[in-house]
């Protein structure tokens, strides 16, 4: 067995003759210690990360690194939490590790970083914790060298962008916009019309994220694309962005939608408004442009395309002619038969919009509307709640549970985890001092442990004793398993915050 071959690939065959026993894998098979020495060093230089090559050049030094390293408790933890493979608690240690200035101790950098490679997505701040020694080590061992969005655009940004892969240039893109948004976009036009359609797509959908005003011009003219997939993340983008002309249009095809007519009231003369919702009655070729799909998937066409012309529209905008405040005009449409789809488009619009005019009024009036709406619609407030600022939308949620009556545990659960944020100190305390007041019935357990488990990546460390008191109360008997898991998740993250903040 050659010694240039692969570490790892070395150990893969190492692995039936150490089963099967030397005397039985065949002639060629190594001796015992032979086979035990084969796989001590293939091991060896596998954790290292460098791949064995017959005629390499020597290795640097790692550059010298003035950041401290992570205690030996922090960094025993960091290892337990490896073993376990739980990537948001490794991430979370690592985001913790950076916020107080310190860094994985190099024993552990091959480990994480063995982890790292091989998640679908790969968090920037646990290469960042890894500090030089990871970066220096991810040079040396290409499985390891995965492209990622840096602090400092490379000089050679432009060089880059015309020769790079798809995941180089994607982690590129998001590095020069977080710098300077318009050189981004010169980017993507350097060479827009020679990539390939799943490429432009991919880099559209990258800008949802810090989609600006300098971007429209840009995504207008990606409206015209060839791809549909293209054209559909532009409109989604321009969707997203204020004041933008695709709202704009999108507006004026929502307007004859609604009709509202006024008369004089009988009474004092005040003026009495009626207001109604008509759907579309046929699909105008012109909206194709704007990716307004014209076969629905689960409902009537009219109520499909109705919604998401005014998931796309500015709901002031749709309100104007009749002169009403967001929760009076919802109080008068109320009745129609389309409301509930008003209702989940107007939640789309105040949620991927956030800055159009009146949005706070808005999202306010449509949590309020479905407050009055039973536990199993609520689902459909989520998007909404990430609209909002963290202790605007923590002081929306509570306020939403402590007012519902006859409201049961796991529906509560739903409504507090609905935003993916982690949860405030205050908004933790306040959370279980109402969910502690609620008797939790038993048939409700297995569901009860699915909210908890989503509770648990969301509590705020201070609260673990809470949260812990609410498991136990709830489970008097038996812990179901996935409340089982919560509770050991919730002491790994209390023990993770002492060992960073005590």
């Amino acid at each position: 067995m050659s010694a240039n071959v692969q570490p790892s690939r070395m150990l893969t065959e190492l692995g039936p003759v150490a089963i099967l026993g030397s005397d039985r894998a065949g002639k060629d098979a190594p001796a015992p210690r032979q086979l035990l020495n084969l796989a001590a060093v293939a091991g060896t230089r596998a954790r290292a990360g460098r791949r064995f090559a017959a005629e390499a050049s020597p290795i640097g030094e790692c550059p010298q690194e003035p950041c401290p390293l992570a205690t030996p408790r922090q960094e025993a933890l960091l290892l337990r939490l490896l073993g376990e493979m739980d990537a948001a608690l490794i991430v979370e240690w690592c985001t913790h590790a950076l916020a107080k200035a310190v860094r994985v101790p190099p024993a552990a950098v091959p480990g994480l970083l063995a982890w790292w490679a091989r998640q679908n997505r790969r968090a920037p701040e646990v290469l960042a914790a890894a500090g030089t020694c990871g970066s220096w080590l991810a040079g040396l061992n290409p499985d390891w060298n995965r492209p990622v969005a840096t602090a400092q655009v490379p000089a050679n940004a432009e060089d880059l962008w015309q020769t790079g892969s798809i995941l180089e240039r994607m982690a590129l893109l998001q590095t020069v916009r977080a710098q300077d948004p318009a050189r981004g976009v010169e980017l993507l036009r350097s060479t827009w019309s020679a990539d390939a359609a799943d490429d432009r797509r991919k880099f559209v959908e990258l800008l949802l994220a810090t989609v600006c005003p300098g971007d429209e011009p840009f995504l207008e003219a990606a409206l015209d694309d060839k791809s549909k997939q293209v054209r559909r993340e532009a409109a989604r983008a321009l969707a997203r962005l204020p004041g933008s002309g695709l709202r704009a249009r999108m507006a004026e095809r929502a307007k004859p939608t609604i009709t509202i007519t006024k008369s004089k009231g009988w009474m004092l003369g005040r003026e009495k408004i009626a207001i109604a919702i008509e759907p579309p009655k046929a699909y105008d070729p012109s909206w194709k442009r704007d990716a307004i799909e014209e076969t629905p998937a689960d409902k009537g066409q009219r109520a499909f395309w109705f919604t998401q012309l005014v998931a796309g529209s500015d709901l002031s905008a749709l309100a104007q002619p009749s002169g009403l405040e967001p929760a009076a005009f919802l109080e008068a449409l109320s009745g129609d038969a389309f409301f509930r789809e008003l209702l989940a488009a107007m939640t789309t619009s105040a949620a991927i919009c956030p800055g159009q005019p009146d949005c706070v009024q808005w999202a306010e009036a449509i949590i309020a509307r479905s407050s009055e709406r039973a536990f199993e619609h609520l689902q459909e407030l989520s998007p909404l709640w990430m609209a909002q600022d963290q202790q605007r939308s923590e002081a929306l949620r509570l306020s939403l549970i402590s007012g519902w009556k006859g409201g049961t545990a796991q529906h509560m659960w739903k409504v507090l985890a609905a935003d993916p944020r982690p949860w405030s100190q205050g908004f933790s305390q306040q959370a279980a001092m109402l969910l502690q007041k609620v008797h939790v019935k038993r048939e409700y357990a297995w569901e009860m442990g699915v909210n908890l488990w989503n509770a648990s990546h969301l509590l705020h460390p201070a609260a673990a004793e809470a949260f812990e008191s609410i498991i136990t109360e709830s489970y008097p008997d038996k812990l179901d398993p996935n409340a089982a898991k919560s509770l050991v998740r919730s002491r790994l993250r209390a023990e993770m915050h002492r060992e960073f903040y005590s």
